[in-house]
């Protein structure tokens, strides 16, 4: 079965669920609030977007760590 592109992250479920992804490989300390109630329910439901996310912020926070890396220690 084949999905059109301009379904791919087409609601704010899903951008969400990928920005959710990203942030926590970013940022890797324990989350401030606990997700409950709708939200968790919307975020399970939208998982491989979550999970895309992850993907896509490990590539991006090596980026940073070689920018970093970069301008202050001259490397």
């Amino acid at each position: 079965m084949r999905i059109p592109l301009s379904e791919f992250m087409s609601t704010p479920t899903e951008l969400h669920a990928f920005a959710e992804g990203i942030s926590e490989t970013l940022c890797p300390w324990p989350p401030r609030y606990q997700l409950t109630g709708k939200l968790l329910d919307d975020l399970h439901g939208e998982h491989h977007y979550y999970t895309l996310g992850r993907s896509a912020g490990v590539p991006v926070l090596l980026l940073f760590v070689y920018i970093i890396k970069r301008l202050f220690f001259g490397g």
